[in-house]
């Protein structure tokens, strides 16, 4: 009675024993699964979140580069407005540190200045034709302010003709219809120069624009391939960069040798 009923406790207890090792194992087995499942979502958050950083420095880049080819036929933004596209650069730039190794951060922070410089070097030509615009805003309203004198002083000469030719007045405003006349066509020909010497300060920004933009095309390639990098896209980077380079060198020829003939036209006419 004794033996068989230990016998029975005894095997009751292997069995629960061997209950309790399977729920160790599959409670072990749980844990790492749901580890293992947990690390996969941050990765795969952390991946998405780099590929949306990379893609949104891609596109402000673009756009920075579109920008900055512009700089000497736009209106900047003023009363000190930082354009939209200078401070989208920065920020998706600095945004990358975020996610990125020490290299790339490296290479984003250098990148971030090289892209200031040019801009600083851009904005720094075009400031005497900003200047020269307001100079040229005022010599318009004087000559507004002029010719609708003139054409009133005018009104009054047909008006004493009709009514009255010997009227003393006629003389004076004959005179003063004559140093009108005098003032205009100084005012006119000073705008010409000034529109010269306007033209001459935007060249001067074209041509630094021009020489800097091979450097923002190679920001572009440079944080292309980080990003390919980085996300794992792989890519041969030797083949890569020369198609970029081979593509910004006839960009850049096509451009000078439109430039050239544009100028050579403005340079008759101004002749």
């Amino acid at each position: 009675m004794n033996q068989a009923f230990f016998s029975t406790i005894a095997g009751a207890f292997v069995a629960l024993l061997g209950v309790l090792l399977t729920l160790r194992a599959n409670q072990k087995t749980f844990e790492t699964n749901l580890r293992e499942e947990r690390e996969k979502i941050a990765r795969d958050r952390e991946y998405t979140a780099k590929h949306k950083a990379f893609l949104a420095a891609s596109e402000a880049i673009t756009r920075f580069a579109i920008f900055f080819s512009s700089i000497p036929d736009r209106d900047l933004p003023k009363n000190g407005i930082t354009p939209d596209e200078i401070t989208e650069i920065s920020v998706s730039l600095n945004a990358l540190h975020f996610f990125c190794r020490i290299e790339t951060i490296r290479c984003t922070a250098s990148l971030n200045q090289t892209l200031g410089e040019a801009y600083s070097e851009a904005i720094k030509l075009k400031l005497p034709a900003i200047f020269l615009d307001e100079e040229l805003n005022n010599l318009d309203i004087k000559i507004s302010g002029l010719e609708k004198l003139n054409n009133q002083i005018q009104k009054e000469i047909l008006a004493i003709l009709n009514s009255d030719p010997s009227n003393p007045l006629l003389f004076s405003y004959n005179q003063q219809a004559a140093a009108n006349h005098e003032l205009l066509a100084n005012s006119y020909g000073k705008k010409s120069e000034l529109k010269k010497v306007k033209y001459a300060a935007i060249e001067k920004c074209r041509d630094a624009v021009i020489k800097d933009l091979p450097l923002v095309y190679e920001g572009v390639k440079e944080l292309l391939l980080m990003a390919r990098l980085e996300l794992d896209f792989q890519i041969e980077a030797g083949e890569y960069s020369a198609i970029i380079s081979e593509a910004t060198n006839v960009s850049q020829a096509s451009t000078k040798s439109f430039l050239k003939e544009v100028r050579a036209q403005v340079h008759e006419k101004f002749s």
